[in-house]
């Protein structure tokens, strides 16, 4: 997983035409790379089947190999596997909502794919969302040498894939990269994909901002069930985060009227969305939900992640009072010592008694860590530090343990 400061994307952004330009050339390569591992057996397998979770990037990246292969001379047939919903009336009993596979007309793909792969003229389907029905067709006319591009979220599902495994080359697309934000918290890719969808919905399909928080449960769902288990049928894999995304993410939703008026914190938090917008309270602190969420999402493990690690869960910056590295420091603190006006310190002993009362009194975020961890190896006090208000943690040793809130640093020169 990829990581990068918002810092250094806000500074990059001073010269923003210059930054634009270069991280379109990193997106570039990697479309370039794709095309050449599917250039590379286009005569056993002229099917790209490409998938994503939804937000993942699917249709941009599939138009940016489109684009790129018909510059190297070769036909190219984009199909999109959102045209091919069932209408609502037709869909089986299987069909229990909008991410299961059964939805899809897999028939009707499957005969289109082979029409034009077969030079034939195909006719193609194009989806009415806002009546639930197949609102016409248009016609596509396929070529012998042609590359046929079907992308949507089942395209790796076996339900299509195995149909199609023999001549598809299988590519998975997805933001795979960490946001640090000035004040140390993270946005994950997952995060970053609700607000393309917010932004996509609004303007293509006619759904509110509330609509889309509201679906948001049931396609995460659909993820969990129907697309990374099959992530394993893809040999080809496309990280689509943009570094100037947060920026342009940022203007287009604060264009969207009542943005702030509809997804209020309050009603984000509801729906159980983290609001990484919202600034730590007076002391500092972070909230029980945040601490659940990176305990159980984080794979940095900087707070020691679900399930705990070494030293206080393995995510300390550093381990010493103005003494030597350890951890995970690798330098970055290494002529670091506390600062006495932000450390809020706390005892093993004492936070140990904290933790077991802290979990009595909240049984989700026990559930979500799994409970508080006191061994070496299975370590995850850093999680019950931060929920609790504390940023250093001292041993029985003497020893200081910093957690993730670096404002309890000071740095020497």
């Amino acid at each position: 997983m990829r990581v990068i400061d918002l810092e250094n994307i806000n500074y990059a952004m001073r010269n923003e035409t210059q930054f634009v330009l270069r991280c379109e050339e990193v997106f570039h390569d990697k479309i370039s790379a794709a095309a050449a591992a599917i250039l590379s057996n286009r005569q056993e397998k002229p099917v790209v089947a490409l998938t994503g979770p939804s937000g993942s990037g699917k249709t941009t990246t599939a138009m940016r190999l489109q684009e790129y292969l018909q510059n190297l001379g070769v036909k190219v047939c984009l199909l999109s596997m959102d045209n091919f919903f069932l209408p609502l009336d037709k869909r089986p009993p299987e069909a229990t909502d909008w991410e299961s596979p059964y939805c899809v007309d897999v028939d009707t793909l499957l005969t289109c794919i082979s029409q034009l792969l077969d030079g034939m003229e195909a006719d193609i389907p194009w989806y009415d969302f806002k009546n639930g029905t197949t609102g016409g067709y248009r016609k596509m006319q396929g070529e012998k040498d042609c590359i046929v591009i079907a992308e949507g979220i089942h395209m790796l599902n076996p339900l299509l894939f195995d149909k199609l495994r023999g001549i598809a080359n299988g590519v998975y697309v997805a933001p795979r990269t960490r946001i640090i934000t000035n004040d140390d918290r993270i946005v994950r890719p997952e995060q970053l994909r609700v607000a393309r969808r917010l932004i996509r919905d609004y303007n293509t399909r006619g759904h509110s901002l509330q609509e889309t928080v509201e679906r948001a449960e049931s396609v995460d769902r659909g993820e969990i069930n129907y697309i990374m288990p099959h992530k394993g049928n893809a040999a080809i894999h496309i990280d689509t985060f943009h570094d100037y995304e947060p920026c342009i993410l940022a203007k287009y939703l604060n264009e969207i009227p009542q943005f702030r008026q509809e997804l209020t914190p309050e009603y984000l938090e509801k729906h159980g969305f983290e609001v990484t917008y919202l600034p730590v309270d007076e002391y500092g602190r972070v909230t029980a939900q945040q601490v659940a969420d990176m305990a159980m999402y984080s794979r940095l493990n900087y707070i020691g992640g679900k399930h705990g690690g070494q030293a206080y869960g393995a995510g300390t910056y550093f381990d010493m009072n103005g003494g030597g590295n350890t951890g995970y420091a690798s330098g970055m603190t290494l002529n670091a010592v506390l600062n006495p006006k932000t450390a809020r310190i706390i005892t093993d002993h004492a936070l140990r008694a904290k933790a077991a009362a802290f979990d009595k009194s909240h049984p989700a975020f026990a559930k979500a860590t799994g409970g508080y961890k006191t061994s070496f190896r299975n370590n995850n006090m850093s999680v019950y530090a931060l929920v609790l208000g504390y940023n250093v943690i001292k041993d029985a040793s003497g020893s200081y343990h910093n957690i993730i809130d670096r404002s309890a640093l000071v740095y020497r020169k």
